[in-house]
């Protein structure tokens, strides 16, 4: 269901910015590195995902959900070796009870079961 807790779970574990923040590297990715914030409100402008992803890392970061921003080159490189099989990418269960989905976002973290 969209704008559900499971919907911003999902968007924020199977996404990953790069690099964030200023004209020159924004326009170098152009405007391609907000990709969690983009997965999770697509109608926006990519001025407004600059202005969001603070806010999107920090309640992340407070409710206990994987955020990851690399660096560009890094996550090209973790996807060739994903791509040839020197490495497996990282599998998600993050699911929440939905008996739980409707009491706030309290009880997210402690419904979440990863592997």
């Amino acid at each position: 269901k969209a704008y559900s807790a499971e919907w911003f779970l999902r968007c924020a574990y199977s996404s990953a910015n790069f690099e964030t923040g200023n004209d020159l590297v924004d326009g170098l990715y152009g405007w391609l590195n907000y990709q969690v914030e983009h997965h999770m409100f697509p109608d926006m402008t990519p001025l407004q995902y600059r202005k969001l992803q603070p806010l999107v890392k920090s309640v992340c970061r407070k409710h206990g959900v994987m955020y990851v921003q690399q660096n560009g080159i890094y996550r090209l490189w973790k996807m060739l070796r994903v791509a040839v099989g020197d490495d497996k990418m990282q599998r998600c269960k993050a699911i929440i009870d939905p008996a739980v989905e409707g009491k706030g976002a309290a009880a997210v973290p402690d419904a979440l079961v990863g592997s």
